[in-house]
């Protein structure tokens, strides 16, 4: 039983370590695309602050007010369209701002503020990679050895519950065979037959 744990231990800690050296790989990757969305979001907005910049010295929100107050129903639904890319490109403005600190921070804004949808399609289209870099090999020890030490902490548990449970087994020894005696292995002995002498 020992060398079991003692070989499934070791095999979580190095798969552990592993995994936690891919993250800064996974974070580049939603990076990467946090980017490029933040830039078509840009491409799509340019003509509407092109517009703004002609007719409301360059208000955005002059121009989405004057589009909503439109009896044109073509005109009030553009303006929720130029207020959902205003939202778009602040929101993913943030997003970048957020990803250019260390890993520490980067990990914590994708844990409390990260995008479902795009950690999804970032986890779907994720390649792993580990680069031999002061940061990804700090990312495996550290998350490699929080991931061991739940890991140890949940088998000790487990194990000491079932001890538990279970109560040892006790042998106890069987007492000696007696020896058979004459009389016992072929009856009584038998008399002399009456008569003689």
């Amino acid at each position: 039983m020992g060398i079991v744990t003692g070989l499934v231990d070791r095999v979580v800690l190095v798969a552990a370590f592993v995994g936690g050296a891919t993250v800064p790989s996974f974070v580049a990757q939603y990076r990467q695309r946090v980017g490029g969305a933040l830039e078509q979001a840009r491409k799509d907005l340019q003509p509407f602050r092109e517009l703004a910049d002609r007719m409301f010295n360059g208000d955005l929100r002059a121009l989405i007010d004057h589009h909503w107050r439109s009896t044109d129903p073509v005109f009030r639904g553009e303006s929720q369209a130029i207020s959902q890319l205003v939202e778009s490109v602040d929101r993913l403005t943030r997003a970048s701002d957020a990803l250019r600190g260390d890993l520490y921070h980067q990990l914590l804004y994708l844990v409390t503020a990260g995008d479902p949808r795009m950690l999804r399609a970032t986890w779907d289209q994720f390649a792993p990679a580990v680069s031999f870099t002061p940061q990804s090999l700090l990312a495996g020890a550290a998350i490699g050895s929080l991931v061991w030490l739940v890991f140890v902490a949940l088998m000790h548990l487990v194990l000491a519950l079932t001890q538990r449970r279970l109560p040892p087994l006790k042998f106890s020894p069987s007492p000696p065979a007696r020896a058979a005696t004459p009389d016992r292995a072929y009856g009584r002995a038998s008399r002399p037959a009456r008569g003689i002498r």
